[in-house]
């Protein structure tokens, strides 16, 4: 071989060398992890739809179905994950029946606490009807 074909080799052999070391050099440096800072306000946001998604609707739904009867008509149910509480509004035929229900749902297991909240007869209905409000609090989630 020629002493300026091996000069090349060499040459060509020192900087595969080179490269390699770059190489390593490049893989064992890490990226630092850019720290993003997120306001509380969306921290807190961003907990609270995790909280509402995170409730027990099956159990809760489960729970009311049972308890309700045909004469009773649910209207609105309004959770509030953090206190695992529910607000419900619902219409009985009379006030005997909205006792009964209210004493149906208290004997549901999953629920720790049901109370009467506020009721009116709707007098303008010819049936007049028992509008009625409760609070259901859940025992199913850990704190």
């Amino acid at each position: 071989m020629a002493a300026s074909q091996m000069q090349e080799n060499e040459k060509l052999t020192l900087s595969l060398y080179k490269l390699q070391q770059q190489l390593l050099v490049g893989r064992s440096i890490k990226p630092q992890a850019v720290q993003t800072i997120i306001p509380e306000a969306q921290v807190n946001a961003i907990n609270a739809a995790v909280l509402q998604l995170n409730l027990p609707w099956s159990d809760l739904f489960d729970a009311m179905e049972a308890a309700t009867p045909a004469s009773i008509a649910v209207l609105a149910v309004e959770p509030d994950a953090k206190k695992h509480l529910i607000k419900g509004t619902a219409e009985a035929k009379n006030a005997s029946e909205m006792i009964a229900y209210i004493e149906r749902l208290k004997r549901q297991n999953f629920f720790a606490r049901v109370a009467l909240s506020k009721h009116e007869t709707n007098e303008q209905d010819a049936n007049r009807p028992v509008r009625f409000q409760f609070e259901a609090q859940w025992t199913g989630l850990a704190e």
